[in-house]
């Protein structure tokens, strides 16, 4: 009996060890990838289903590109990258505290809808389905670079984020590229947004906020803003989501600047202004659905 119970018991040691470990692990892997497992400074070759820990730190060369499944996601990192497992964690556990975030998400796709669907029923490049390397090709003529960056806004279109981020930081080491920067770094940074590297994206996405006539100002102060908060920097945060407030009052996306600048006031310590923002929303905002969220940081203050 004994025997038995034990049989089971080890039985179910492994199942919950199987399934622990398969909530991190890698789910594709292209080019030069290293990860180096523990956070010890040993890197190995990335393998495809290499479990992952908290501690683990992933790298790609120049022609890299890896995806990781992390609690149920696909996480995108493209070429001449290094990101930490637990940086990663930490931005998904600070995005998924804001039940209401997929909505700025749809926002967004809905924004460029026309723009995306477009060109992906015009298949620039084919199947992209199917297509399993991009090959970057330095020294492109001005015809070669347009057609790069309409290739890398079809990925991002697609949701393909790794790949979307492999052609524009190619296409921003280029000579080529100056007339279309400011758009190439809003592009680069929503796409490392997208895969929840925040701090990677803040870089390009402030470059990005420079034009003040660019048609992605919008989406590009708010993902802006939103790298600032969830990465801590809450004075930068309270400016671009400010200056967001002074530039497009009476846009949609107004509730949530209000209540962002509420969460990072409250951040800083000036409970003061948060609980003024936060009863704007309570007050002026109440059929929008970051209300709930409002209210409940009302009963914390």
């Amino acid at each position: 009996m004994r025997k038995g119970v034990l049989i089971v018991t080890v039985l179910i040691s492994i199942s919950c060890a199987l399934s622990i470990s398969a909530d991190m692990v890698i789910s594709y892997t292209s080019g030069e990838c290293s990860v180096d497992v523990h956070g010890t400074g040993n890197w190995v070759n990335a393998a495809l289903h290499m479990e992952l820990y908290e501690d683990s730190i992933v790298k790609t060369g120049s022609d890299g590109k890896i995806e990781l499944h992390i609690e149920g996601e696909h996480v995108a990192v493209g070429s001449d990258t290094a990101v930490a497992v637990r940086s990663i964690l930490e931005n998904m556990q600070a995005r998924d505290t804001m039940t209401w975030f997929g909505t700025l998400s749809d926002w967004f796709t809905h924004m460029f809808g026309s723009r995306d669907q477009e060109m992906v029923s015009l298949g620039i490049r084919g199947d992209l389905e199917d297509e399993d390397e991009i090959t970057w090709m330095g020294d492109n003529s001005d015809e070669e670079t347009e057609s790069d960056m309409e290739l890398g806004k079809e990925y991002y279109g697609l949701g393909k984020y790794g790949e979307a981020t492999t052609i524009f930081k190619g296409l921003m080491r280029t000579d080529q590229s100056s007339a279309l920067r400011g758009e190439l770094a809003y592009y680069l940074g929503a796409s490392l947004f997208n895969s929840v590297q925040y701090e990677e994206a803040i870089p390009y996405l402030r470059e990005a906020i420079k034009d003040r006539e660019a048609y992605f100002r919008e989406p590009a102060l708010m993902y802006y803003s939103f790298a600032c908060f969830f990465t801590a920097q809450y004075d930068r945060a309270i400016d671009g989501f400010i200056t967001y407030m002074e530039e497009f009052e009476g846009g949609e996306l107004i509730p949530y600047a209000i209540l962002m600048l509420g969460k990072s006031y409250k951040a800083v310590g000036d409970g003061e202004r948060a609980l003024a923002y936060f009863r704007e929303i309570e007050q002026n905002y109440s059929e929008t659905e970051v209300y709930l969220d409002a209210i409940s940081e009302l009963r914390g203050l």
